[in-house]
This record gives structure tokens, sequence and C-alpha cells, in this order.
């Protein structure tokens, strides 16, 4: 299957949006953390896989 990719970009909360969205992919995710000036983005790369 093909790989998401999503990016979000918060001042505040970042860190639970990330955790909502990679619980909500319910998959196991790789998420980066990277502050540039003043702004918190998140970068989480997941596989979509058949799970029964």
């Amino acid at each position: 299957m093909k790989s998401r990719e999503a990016t979000w970009t918060s001042q505040s909360g970042t860190e639970m949006l990330a955790r909502r969205m990679t619980s909500w992919a319910g998959a196991p995710s790789t998420c980066r953390f990277s502050v540039k000036n003043t702004r918190t983005s998140w970068t989480c790369h997941w596989r979509k896989e058949k799970v029964f």
C-alpha cells in the first residue's frame, strides 16, 4: 500500500495532536519533531497495513 505523509504546524498542543493522529492511523508510525524559530512542526510517516 502507499504510505501517507502528514504534517501539522501549531504553537501549542502539537504533541497531543500528533499522538491523536498516530493513534487514529492505527499503525506503527515514525514521527519527527522539529522547531524552527517559534514554530513547532510534526512530521509523521506511517504505512497503511491490513489488520485482522
